[in-house]
């Protein structure tokens, strides 16, 4: 929003603080000392701690969460409204966020779900993270990417197609929740 109200006497300052606050959310312990350029400045005077192990995963409620990999693009959606007020995207929005998504199309499944290395606390068989993560995949497109985003349309598709009864969304305890209203109207 703060690329949107350009004229405002604190835009620069939201900016600031929303690029400080997307670089130090997927930042490694690399990132800390590191002497990178993002934005015009080293690495190390923006990240303040490591939020993602050097692999690029993370843990969140105690074990590593493809869920919480994926809200990567939470940050990345920013891009949007950088491109509608046709102003330069910083770099900070997709800081960390192409390793991430390989991350993530490692660990997905043929059937369009995430693979869970230590289990879930959430319903075992989302789809929807791994299609929320994907607004990278349009920003940065790579063939394997479209790939994987096509695999998971496809999915949801046949599924829908099958079971035109299934709910579609925040079913916790159901074997498949497609998480509809999240990873697809999301992003």
């Amino acid at each position: 929003v703060a690329c949107m109200l350009r004229h405002h006497p604190h835009s620069r300052a939201w900016l600031e603080k929303g690029a400080e606050f997307m670089v130090n959310a997927y930042a490694t312990e690399e990132d800390v000392e590191s002497d990178v350029l993002l934005d015009g400045k080293p690495l190390r005077e923006q990240v303040t701690g490591a939020n993602v192990f050097p692999d690029y995963t993370l843990e969140h409620h105690g074990f590593i969460h493809p869920d919480y990999m994926a809200s990567v693009s939470e940050m990345v959606r920013s891009a949007i409204a950088f491109l509608f007020a046709d102003t330069p995207i910083p770099e900070a929005v997709t800081f960390n966020a192409d390793p991430i998504l390989d991350r993530l199309m490692f660990l997905l499944l043929p059937n369009g779900a995430l693979l869970y290395p230590a289990g879930t606390d959430y319903t075992p068989g989302l789809r929807g993270s791994f299609i929320q993560a994907c607004n990278l995949a349009f920003l940065r497109p790579t063939p394997d990417r479209v790939a994987c985003f096509l695999q998971c349309v496809q999915h949801y598709e046949n599924t829908i197609t099958e079971r035109p009864g299934l709910p579609m969304n925040g079913w916790i305890g159901f074997p498949i929740d497609l998480q509809s209203l999240w990873g697809l109207t999301q992003n």
